[in-house]
């Protein structure tokens, strides 16, 4: 059986103490500042606000859920959208491991580091990250590769769902 072309970001399947920080959107960052749960993140130096990862950017931490800050009247959100006021909840915790999709996957690129590919989020409902990883290299990159996500039917190559954690060099300071 094939592998599905499905990217949803990276979803959390445990290791670690899972750091969880809140952390605001960077507003200003035109369409980067759209959010989704399971997007990669960068933290910006300057503001310390979280701006999705463009493709090859250091991971800094990946999406769990939206915050919602203080708004008048009830309102609900899985999704940030451009310019929205919100914070995020993020985790930034290198034990812990995500599954992603690969653009394609062999045995031999265990241990190998890869970086995100952006791709702008579905608003849903309900929403959820588009990105995935790919160019596999053996020393840079933020997220080390564990192995093949092992469920039914999982196969190795063309979009493969994979298992990889964040590198330490890829962490907020």
């Amino acid at each position: 059986m094939a592998n599905v072309n499905s990217p949803k970001g990276f979803r959390l399947i445990g290791g670690g103490d899972l750091k969880r920080v809140s952390r605001p959107v960077d507003t200003t960052a035109t369409t980067h500042s759209v959010l989704a749960p399971g997007d990669a993140y960068r933290i910006d130096a300057t503001t310390g606000k979280v701006i999705r990862c463009q493709t090859g950017e250091a991971v800094s931490g990946i999406v769990e859920a939206v915050e919602l800050t203080p708004l008048s009247g009830p309102q609900s959100m899985d999704y940030v959208p451009q310019a929205q006021v919100a914070n995020v909840i993020g985790i930034e915790d290198a034990d812990a491991e995500f599954v992603v999709q690969a653009d394609t996957f062999a045995t031999a690129n265990c241990g190998d580091h890869v970086g995100v590919v952006d791709a702008t989020p579905t608003a849903g409902p309900p929403a959820h990250s588009n990105q995935y990883v790919s160019s596999y290299n053996t020393t840079t990159g933020s997220l080390l590769v564990i192995g093949l996500v092992l469920t039914p039917g999982a196969e190795t190559g063309e979009y493969a769902k994979i298992r990889v954690r964040m590198t330490e060099a890829g962490q907020a300071a």
